[in-house]
């Protein structure tokens, strides 16, 4: 009996695969076509961070960076635990490589990077806005063909970029 059983839910499954393809009578129905697989690394896919170069106008490599928008409002900043070590890498002509992220939206506190990783806690944003420095700014930016891994581990790879 169980045998026959079997048999039988087995042979409605196949069956059913074998079933021949019609097309939706309505808006409701919905075919499920299996996706071709992607790769994968790491179990999810990732966009490998490129290199940022970048000039200011004035010298704040010591000076810790916030994000603006355009009405100067502070988008985002730093935790002092995440500064340590995160000074940008000094190149050749002005350019810095930068180890934390910068753009054209970016701005610089009065803080030093000691002073700010000596902090136990973030200023208020008030504060930080009173720390931002007038006119400081970055001037121009390059996004490198360089991985930011890889132009940490050899800055002086970086300067065939910056000759273009």
């Amino acid at each position: 009996m169980n045998k026959l059983v079997i048999l039988s839910a087995s042979s409605l499954l196949i069956l059913g695969a074998c079933a021949s393809r019609k097309a939706p009578s309505s808006k409701s129905e919905l075919e499920i076509v299996a996706a071709p697989p992607r790769p994968v690394i790491g179990g999810q896919n990732h966009e490998i961070p490129r290199a940022v170069v970048y000039k200011t106008n004035g010298d704040y490599n010591n000076n810790v960076t916030v994000q603006v928008d355009a009405r100067g409002n502070i988008t985002s900043y730093p935790a002092p635990a995440d500064v340590k070590g995160m000074e940008p890498i000094a190149l050749t002509d002005g350019w810095l490589l930068t180890r934390c992220g910068v753009n054209m939206s970016t701005v610089f506190t009065r803080y030093t990077y000691a002073q700010y990783a000596a902090l136990k806690a973030a200023p208020t944003l008030a504060e930080l806005k009173a720390s931002i420095i007038p006119d400081a700014k970055i001037t121009e930016t390059k996004t490198l063909s360089l991985s930011q891994t890889e132009a940490l581990a050899n800055p002086s790879a970086i300067l065939p970029y910056l000759a273009r």
